[in-house]
């Protein structure tokens, strides 16, 4: 491994970060809410009550809200510019992870950890979204990060940049954004027998909790004045509590999930985990740094082993982390000529990568509204052959083949952002829809409705929930466009002064989604 190879790492991190950024539309229904939310109160002027479709919206604080509205101003508003500071967070997470194994590692553990994370397909797909999560892993992160500076140079001016990240972290995804690291350093004290009161003074909670309350308490005491305690109310109680107490939204499963969410995340390389995890153990007692490292990477997929609910974003905090131990392990096998001792996995990722094309084409050419689009899995099939031209390359050493099957998994990624992404945003009912939707024409949506319309439309779409109250809103705006979900159109074909002028089924939902117009 040497400097040119680290170099191309960082240049494919800004291409797979930043590439094709605004060219799908905002079709997924977590970042639609939370990009409209952002666009309110960047239409209003208002950087304290975070509002979706004209409805005070309880469930994040604000820091991915700040982030859009200042990139808004400074770009102007698109899906582009919405995830530009989610990108950012990509890029200096990796860089951020790759410094830290350089430091405390080594450089090679450094440059396989930003192999790892540039080839997980999950990694780099949260990085381009415009929702909370890629702000969390930033803070998550540094903050851990920051911790083990402190801790190695006895250097307060690390724990105070710690502090940052931790009220950062609170604006980011609330409480858990302060608690996730700060439990993963008290259990890395307590297994060292370090958690005393000569530790804790060299920490200085005292100005810790000044700094954290510098960063963060601002924002949540102002959105609770002019909520009248309304947006408290509902972010902590339901959005915080009851998730961990109770499945939302039937995200719920057993213990494990949590485990199969990181193997899954972090594919190809969390095949290695088993062997990976031989060697690791091994240094737990002798290295500091892997089990400081350890225990950040565990403590995250252990609590939400015991969360109620469980969604496969939940666990990305945690894959800096493992992506330095799979480095480590990586750095210390990489450079042998012995196949044998990687051969199993190394044919499950080729089988995996050979189904993926196949899997794709099968499941597009069944799934509306994809299947005039089915050419979408062909680019794909260059995966298997990349992978599988690792195998020929095995001859020199394992770095070879290990670094080609890091760069057909980066390969997937391109693909998805240029080609494949933007062939199934073509069919979605935004790029559908959008020309109708921004005609000028007054839109109101009855009963259920897809949440994500309310961006493309650019404007606040009223809800009604009867009949009743539909014909008193046809009489005040003639030509009235109504949006909704086809189960309720029986309803909607009942009136007999409407015509249905659009079905279209939702991208990865069972849901159709349908507009009417009032008959001239």
């Amino acid at each position: 491994m040497n400097n040119r190879t680290t170099w191309y790492l960082f240049i494919c991190a800004v291409i797979l970060l930043f590439i094709r950024l605004g060219a799908m539309s905002v079709f997924q229904v977590a970042e639609a809410r939370n990009v409209e939310c952002a666009y309110e109160m960047h239409s209003r002027n208002d950087w304290i009550v975070p509002t979706f479709n004209g409805n005070l919206r309880t469930d994040k604080p604000a820091l991915e809200y700040f982030a859009m509205i200042t990139s808004f101003r400074l770009f102007g508003v698109s899906e582009g510019s919405a995830r530009l500071f989610s990108s950012i967070c990509g890029l200096l997470v990796i860089f951020g992870t790759y410094l830290f194994a350089k430091k405390h590692f080594n450089e090679r553990t450094a440059t396989w950890s930003a192999a790892i994370l540039l080839a997980s397909v999950h990694a780099i797909i949260q990085f381009r979204l415009a929702t909370p999560d890629p702000y969390l892993i930033f803070t998550h992160a540094f903050s851990v990060f920051f911790f083990y500076e402190g801790w190695t140079s006895k250097k307060f001016k690390w724990y105070a940049w710690m502090y940052v990240m931790f009220g950062l972290g609170l604006l980011a995804k609330g409480p858990i954004g302060f608690l996730l690291p700060a439990l993963g350093i008290f259990v890395f004290l307590l297994i060292k027998k370090q958690f005393t009161w000569k530790n804790i003074y060299l920490l200085h909670p005292w100005f810790g909790v000044l700094i954290i309350a510098i960063v963060s308490v601002p924002w949540y005491y102002l959105v609770h004045e002019k909520t009248n305690g309304a947006w408290t109310q509902g972010f902590f109680f339901e959005h915080n509590i009851s998730r961990f107490e109770k499945a939302v939204d039937n995200h719920s499963g057993i213990f494990l999930l949590t485990f199969a969410f990181v193997i899954a995340g972090l594919f190809p390389f969390s095949v290695f985990f088993i062997r990976a995890s031989q060697f690791i153990g091994k240094q737990l007692k002798s290295n500091e740094a892997v089990l400081y490292t350890t225990v950040s990477a565990l403590i995250v997929v252990l609590f939400y082993c015991f969360s109620s609910t469980k969604l496969f974003n939940y666990t990305t905090p945690s894959y800096p982390f493992f992506a330095i131990l799979l480095g480590y392990w990586i750095s210390e096998i990489a450079e042998t000529k012995d196949f044998k001792f990687l051969k199993w996995e190394f044919w499950f990722i080729t089988l995996v990568s050979f189904s993926l094309p196949v899997g794709i084409f099968f499941w597009a050419s069944k799934t509306e509204p994809l299947t005039s689009v089915n050419w979408l899995a062909y680019p794909l099939i260059l995966i298997p052959l990349i992978t599988l031209s690792a195998y020929f390359r095995r001859q020199k050493d394992n770095a070879d083949l290990l670094l080609t099957i890091a760069g057909s998994y980066m390969a997937v990624s391109f693909l998805l952002f240029t080609i494949i992404f933007p062939a199934m945003d073509s069919q979605t009912s935004m790029r559908k829809n959008e020309e109708i939707l921004t005609s000028g024409k007054v839109v109101v949506a009855y009963k259920n409705f897809n949440d994500a319309f309310v961006f493309t439309a650019k404007k606040t779409i009223p809800e009604i929930q009867n009949l009743q109250q539909l014909d008193s809103a046809l009489k005040a705006h003639p030509r009235l466009l109504i949006v909704s979900k086809a189960f309720v159109s029986a309803e909607l074909d009942s009136m007999k002064n409407l015509k249905l002028i659009s079905k279209s089924r939702d991208v990865f939902s069972r849901q159709y989604s349908v507009i009417y117009e009032e008959i001239e």
